[in-house]
């Protein structure tokens, strides 16, 4: 903190305006926050031995995050502690794959459940982040776009790869993850809108 607090009394001193301070003090945290998270997650693949499957989460998950949305919780906190949770659970997903080849069409029924539900609901907005119109059918089709690119990348590992499941697996928990984020989020402001 004391760093950001230094770096918006410069731009203060350097004559920008609290809109453009603002906006510096949002970015500045949005980049710490993404660097902790890949510092979080290198520190928990090191833990459980599986820092490349998690990257590979991570670069998968990122980008359909970004676009197709999801729960967001209304205190930074609470969002941090259920990603450490998730981060956990995958590497534990993956380190139990290792030994375990799962069937063709588990992999197919997995990917079929996620891209429907993506197909049907994202890209979501949420309290904290609101889309226009324009953005949502933007976001759409960058959507659709990753769910394609992954899907090839899902068959073509399974076909020409020796051990599949070194991308699949990542690839299916990045998918599955956004998957049930969409879908909570959908469930939220379904309830929400109800009881208003």
């Amino acid at each position: 903190m004391r760093i950001m607090n230094y770096l918006l009394l410069f731009l203060r001193n350097q004559g920008y305006d609290d809109d453009d301070i603002s906006v510096a003090a949002y970015g500045y945290k949005k980049v710490a926050l993404f660097v902790v998270n890949i510092l979080e997650t290198l520190l928990i693949g090191l833990l459980f031995g599986c820092v490349k499957e998690l990257s590979l989460f991570l670069v998968f998950f990122v980008p359909l995050r970004i676009f197709a949305g999801g729960f967001h919780f209304d205190k930074l906190w609470k969002c941090e502690i259920l990603s450490s949770l998730i981060i956990v659970v995958c590497a534990i997903i993956i380190n139990n794959s290792k030994s375990v080849e799962f069937g063709f069409f588990i992999y197919l029924f997995i990917l079929l459940v996620c891209f429907i539900i993506h197909l049907l609901f994202a890209p979501q907005d949420s309290d904290n982040k609101r889309l226009f119109y324009e953005e949502k059918k933007r976001y759409k089709k960058i959507v659709y776009t990753l769910l394609f690119f992954y899907t090839v990348i899902l068959f073509v590992a399974r076909l020409m790869a020796s051990k599949p499941n070194g991308i699949l697996i990542p690839l299916l928990l990045a998918m599955t993850v956004s998957g049930l984020s969409v879908s909570e989020n959908v469930l939220y402001e379904r309830i929400r809108h109800k009881i208003q």
